[in-house]
């Protein structure tokens, strides 16, 4: 038997798009949330933290090493 990896963690700074409620009972414009400069943390497996990044990044542990990755 093999046993799987342990989740990752990472944190992806990017565009985030998340709805704050349904677009099939609302203007779909209204339920959209768009971040241009968003951050997403994940810890073991989930998602800990999203947000702008400027507010979102003081939740990033100080531990963590970063990999700088350019989008092409």
């Amino acid at each position: 038997m093999t046993l799987a990896p342990p989740p990752a963690s990472a944190a992806l700074r990017g565009h985030i798009v998340t709805f704050s409620g349904n677009p099939f009972l609302m203007p779909p414009q209204d339920a959209l949330r768009e971040e241009p400069d968003g951050l997403v943390l994940i810890h073991e497996g989930r998602i800990t933290h999203a947000g702008p990044y400027d507010s979102t990044i003081a939740h990033l542990p100080r531990a963590w090493r970063l990999r700088i990755i350019a989008a092409a």
